[in-house]
């Protein structure tokens, strides 16, 4: 009771003080409000340090003009006052990473067959010039519809066939419409925005189909005309067979007994000899470039033996040939009639030298 008693009596006293000097608020109390106010204004200059939340990526603060910036990907947020607004950095775009298909076939001086991007290119020693040359086949956009399979650009390097090559497509897995079939794919080029096949054959037990070509250009394969009634609706080496274009031959077979089927046309055909590396088919058998081992070029009727000689007759030797099919070898190197190859013939003011035919001296 005492100690309140005091503490009430100094209330009183303190209380009389203040009313006799004038002073609406205590000395202390006025110093702290001062001090809080000194407080307040320090907190508006000083710039928002609040954490930024965990899920932000490592954000960088900057401090400019009582303003704080926090730097993320993408966009730059400034703050000021308490209110957050999103502003676009100034950076270039992130482009995506480019991914057309595009591959270099290279052939050696002997021809063979390249394949890229499920396609392939079938080249000989004579369609190459015998040379080391390089073709580029890649995926491209820049073609007609109608293609079952995807259009690809078959492009030479500054070379051109000396004769036709091969683009053969697999048919493994390829879908067709209903009532089609393989036999009428065709292989074909772009033209004037269309697509224009040209000779093909499909092999059933390889499963692909080959077109035969001299140039290069954009290639797929399309379904050739699925009925016709004459053979003017068909291409050129095509014939309206039961109401469907399809090549007039695909073997000698299919052909008279004079002629040899040609790019899918019967062609009439003199029998000769066969020239061993010109890929004809010269005595009209059916068959290219037959017995030409390294026995030479025998007749057709014989064949090469394993000890490297024709059988029922002879081999000739290089720079020789059996031009009269009798088993007796010319020297192509000289011989005025066959002079660098058989049948070649000098005129009568000439004579041949190392196959060439030089006016006679």
């Amino acid at each position: 009771m005492r100690v309140q008693l005091l503490k009430i009596i100094c209330c009183m006293l303190l209380a009389s003080y203040w009313i006799g000097t004038g002073c609406s608020d205590p000395p202390q109390y006025e110093a702290i409000q001062e001090h809080t106010t000194e407080n307040k204004k320090e907190s508006v200059r000083e710039p928002d340090t609040t954490e930024i939340p965990n899920n932000e990526p490592s954000p960088e603060r900057v401090r400019d003009t009582g303003a704080e910036r926090v730097k993320d990907t993408g966009a730059e947020r400034v703050r000021d006052a308490g209110v957050e607004s999103p502003r676009e950095i100034d950076r270039e775009p992130i482009l995506p990473e480019q991914t057309t298909q595009k591959k270099t076939l290279i052939f050696p001086p002997e021809g063979g067959t390249k394949c890229a991007l499920n396609v392939c290119v079938k080249a000989s020693a004579e369609a190459v010039k015998k040379k080391t040359v390089t073709v580029h086949v890649s995926e491209t956009t820049g073609a007609p519809t109608g293609s079952y399979y995807p259009p690809m650009d078959i492009g030479p390097d500054n070379w051109k066939p000396a004769e036709a090559v091969h683009i053969i497509f697999s048919t493994k897995g390829l879908k067709l419409p209903q009532g089609a079939s393989y036999e009428q794919l065709r292989v074909a080029f772009v033209s004037n925005g269309r697509w224009e096949p040209v000779f093909t054959v499909y092999d059933a037990q390889k499963q692909e189909v080959r077109g035969e070509t001299t140039h290069f250009s954009i290639w797929g394969l399309v379904l050739a005309q699925q009925s016709c009634q004459t053979d003017a609706t068909c291409l050129s080496n095509e014939t309206c067979t039961g109401n469907q274009c399809t090549p007039e031959c695909t073997q000698k077979s299919d052909c008279q007994s004079n002629e040899i089927c040609v790019v899918g046309s019967c062609t009439a055909c003199t029998a000769t000899f066969d020239i061993c590396g010109d890929k004809k088919d010269n005595d009209c058998d059916g068959q290219v470039d037959e017995n030409c081992r390294k026995c030479g070029n025998c007749l057709s009727r014989e064949t090469c033996g394993a000890d490297g000689l024709c059988e029922n007759g002879i081999a000739c030797g290089v720079g020789k040939d059996n031009c009269l099919q009798n088993g007796t070898c010319v020297d192509i190197a000289s011989d005025a009639h066959n002079c660098g190859a058989c049948g070649v013939v000098c005129k009568l003011t000439e004579g041949c030298t190392l196959g060439n035919c030089t006016p006679l001296p």
